[in-house]
């Protein structure tokens, strides 16, 4: 398939899709999120309490946070 051909196809293949709703909906159902998952964090902990360290635990049990770095 040559390059102008091709390119028809794929320009023909966007307006089928983008046309139907329903296909949209999927597309973007499917790839668009927002959530938010393995954010990458520094904890500075000044505090070096029971408390402390109680919230850090919690905050990096969930899959929205990974340990990047403690900063000490």
């Amino acid at each position: 398939m040559n390059n102008r051909r091709f390119w028809g196809f794929l320009q023909k293949k966007f307006r089928h899709i983008f046309c139907d709703r329903r296909t949209m909906l999927i597309l973007f159902g499917l790839a668009i999120t927002n959530e938010i998952k393995n954010v990458n964090v520094a904890i500075l902990d000044m505090a070096h309490d029971d408390v402390s360290h109680e919230i850090i635990n919690q905050i990096l049990s969930s899959e929205y946070f990974h340990l990047y770095q403690n900063l000490f």
